[in-house]
């Protein structure tokens, strides 16, 4: 009887060294296979180009509501990128629609949770009258709350913590 069980155990014991060696024979062959991954410049470049559809909300002419415009914009990896090229973007439509003499330059970005710091060089435009001031801070704020991942935009001027509409946190505003 005992030697049935060791006739057994022995049996298996050979198998499995049998599995193992063709498992391990197979794992070597495959891994001396190179498998290369080459993209040409065309693939390169579609990538760089590749654009996709943000949601800009820009003051109407009389500063007194916000409409919204789809545009589309290089892909970009990084959300520092992604911020700079939607100011950029609204800064573009409302020097457009004469509503800007000046671009809206963004100097830094400092994100702190979902809050988001942006330091903007001071415009002209940021003192004519609050009321404009606030849609122009509404546009971005909406802008890029609709990307996701900022649930308050904290504006700076200059590096500069401002008075007036500049010194409040803010946050999407869909009633503009």
């Amino acid at each position: 009887m005992k030697n049935k069980k060791l006739i057994i155990f022995t049996g298996a014991l050979l198998g499995l060294f049998i599995l193992l060696g063709i498992k391990s024979s197979i794992l070597e062959r495959n891994s001396k296979i190179i498998k290369t991954i080459s993209l040409n410049s065309e693939e390169i470049n579609k990538n760089e180009e590749e654009l996709f559809d943000i949601q800009l909300y820009l003051p109407n002419e009389k500063f007194n509501s916000l409409t919204s415009k789809i545009v589309k914009i290089k892909y970009r990896r990084d959300r520092n990128e992604i911020i700079q090229e939607v100011i950029k973007n609204i800064s573009l439509e409302m020097k457009n629609n004469g509503q800007l003499k000046n671009d809206i330059v963004l100097l830094n970005i400092f994100f702190s949770g979902k809050d988001l710091y942006l330091n903007l060089r001071d415009i002209e435009e940021f003192h004519e009258n609050s009321n404009k001031s606030l849609y122009i801070i509404y546009s971005i704020t909406n802008s890029l709350s609709e990307l996701g991942g900022v649930e308050r935009v904290k504006f700076m001027l200059d590096s500069k913590e401002k008075d007036g509409v500049f010194k409040s946190y803010y946050k999407k505003n869909n009633d503009l």
